[in-house]
């Protein structure tokens, strides 16, 4: 494969929508590998992302012989945004979301996927994972979750607080009510996050740049009161010991040491009470670690590569081995 390649359309992609109970069109891609696959892999992506951002982990995972389906959130990449149908007149939370990809496991992966299916997600679609995995146990064999959002960087006091404001700004009528800048503001956190990933991966880094400044077709939409007090509502009930103990599906969760977007510490606790939770910390890594600079990347990727053997092996996950600092090309 030419480096250019890794970035863009697989051979045999296929992009297609389809509409949700909802009325809502989500876009999706899938492609299948040139032998026989291995189960599949079923991509959601963080807050902003698209499908196109990750064409170069679709092709990773093709070439460990995974189909791979991959799906943009509502208001995100090519699936509906706001005000863009009567469907999708309202704001979207974790709720549509979770409702969403359990129309797509079953009606798209079900009917084109090979067993196992994975989940394999990224930031705020670690969230809507664990949501997910709580209602749906039998859904998945086993989930990867790369820097998940499990809560917010605030005390006990401010996320109270933050937490009633947008609860009562919904009930009053306000859920709909997008903040203009919003998205900006996040998108500018990510890019800065990227850049030490630059000096190594300039083509990679630029690439994704432009798809994230993107206003259309692919950009995301403003977040809404509705999504950011969805948000506080999830992230509080995904804190609670026994919730967790209560998600009994294999996964892999990815640490990034040098995270600035999310609490790694909120992470790293969760884990303590997720029955069958493997913890592996790419101390060089940042937020995007899909799409790192190589050292951290190469990392990652052990991990994830040890994590799918030991689930076809037919083994509960242990320990990853801890990555090791990067230290340059």
């Amino acid at each position: 494969m030419r480096y250019f390649d890794h970035f863009f359309q697989p051979i045999g992609w296929q992009e297609k929508t389809f509409t949700a109970q909802d009325g809502v069109d989500l876009r999706y891609g899938m492609v299948m590998p040139r032998g026989p696959a291995k189960g599949s892999i079923v991509i959601t992506t963080g807050y902003g992302d698209c499908i196109e951002h990750y064409f170069d982990t679709i092709q990773s995972y093709l070439s460990r012989d995974y189909a791979v389906f991959i799906m943009d959130w509502a208001g995100q990449g090519g699936s509906a945004k706001k005000g863009s149908s009567p469907a999708a007149s309202r704001a979207f939370g974790i709720g549509d979301h979770v409702a969403h990809l359990h129309e797509f496991r079953h009606s798209i992966v079900a009917a084109h996927g090979p067993e196992p299916v994975i989940l394999s997600t990224h930031s705020l679609g670690g969230q809507v994972a664990l949501n997910y995995l709580q209602k749906h146990p039998k859904d998945f064999d086993a989930a990867i979750l790369a820097a998940p959002l499990i809560d917010f960087g605030l005390s006990p006091q401010a996320r109270a607080a933050i937490r009633i404001i947008f609860r009562y700004a919904a009930l009053a009528g306000m859920r709909d009510l997008s903040f203009k800048g919003g998205r900006a503001g996040i998108q500018k956190q990510a890019i800065n996050a990227r850049k030490r990933a630059k000096k190594d991966e300039p083509v990679r880094i630029d690439l994704h740049r432009t798809f994230f400044m993107l206003a259309k077709p692919v950009g995301a939409q403003d977040p809404s009161v509705g999504l950011i007090e969805s948000l506080f509502e999830s992230t509080a009930r995904m804190n609670d010991e026994q919730t967790l103990r209560s998600i009994q599906v294999p996964m892999l969760i990815g640490i990034a040491g040098r995270d600035h977007i999310v609490n790694n510490d909120s992470i790293r606790r969760a884990a303590q009470f997720l029955p069958q939770a493997t913890v592996a910390e790419v101390v060089e890594a940042t937020h995007g670690m899909w799409r790192d600079h190589p050292g951290a990347d190469k990392s990652w990727w052990v991990a994830v590569d040890s994590f799918l053997a030991l689930q076809h092996r037919g083994a509960a996950p242990s320990v990853v081995p801890p990555a090791p600092p990067f230290t340059g090309p």
